[in-house]
């Protein structure tokens, strides 16, 4: 599956709890690409992918290097704070949400 953001097809990828150690998801940098853990209940899952579709989007965009110069933990701050009163309004289309509800 994937997410458009900014233009660009970013991989979300469904990995097993072995593969992402103590993360319910991640960014990744190196294969722009999102990893989400697969036991996550669809609540969850949508507002872990919101949150990690902020992190590409910082990436992309690349304010991530600039927040990085500010704080290690900034973006991880800004994104939590967007998770939380902006990612309520986020939409996501037909086949995001039934991947959202438990497809693959």
């Amino acid at each position: 599956m994937f997410v458009n953001i900014g233009g660009l097809e970013i991989p979300v990828l469904l990995k097993g709890k072995k593969s992402m150690k103590d993360n319910f998801a991640c960014f990744c940098h190196n294969t722009e690409s999102i990893h989400v853990l697969s036991t996550m209940d669809p609540a969850l899952r949508r507002k872990t992918l919101a949150h990690e579709c902020f992190h590409a989007f910082l990436f992309i965009t690349g304010h991530n290097e600039l927040l990085g110069d500010i704080s290690e933990n900034f973006e991880e701050a800004l994104t939590r704070a967007f998770e939380q009163h902006l990612g309520l309004y986020m939409f996501f289309n037909k086949e995001i949400e039934e991947w959202i509800k438990g497809g693959t």
